[in-house]
């Protein structure tokens, strides 16, 4: 599938999007693996992960998207 949008501007599609799902820290990248390039945004709140989770599953604008939960003071300002 074609992606329509460049990847800056899926990374601020998702940060705003993210913002209204979770009151903690949060970061979303761009990385690889295996399986080609996929969206990966870290929370470190880990009640608030299987929301931000809902909201993008399974694609967003023809990426994978995996919500990790990383411990606390893991993401730097």
């Amino acid at each position: 599938m074609k992606q329509s949008l460049n990847k800056k501007d899926v990374i601020s599609l998702v940060m705003s999007d993210v913002a209204d799902h979770t009151e903690g820290r949060f970061s979303v990248d761009f990385v690889s693996d295996g399986g080609g390039n996929h969206i990966e945004i870290r929370v470190e709140n880990h009640e608030d992960a299987p929301g931000v989770l809902k909201v993008f599953f399974p694609k967003f604008h023809g990426y994978r998207v995996l919500v990790l939960k990383v411990p606390k003071d893991y993401i730097e300002d």
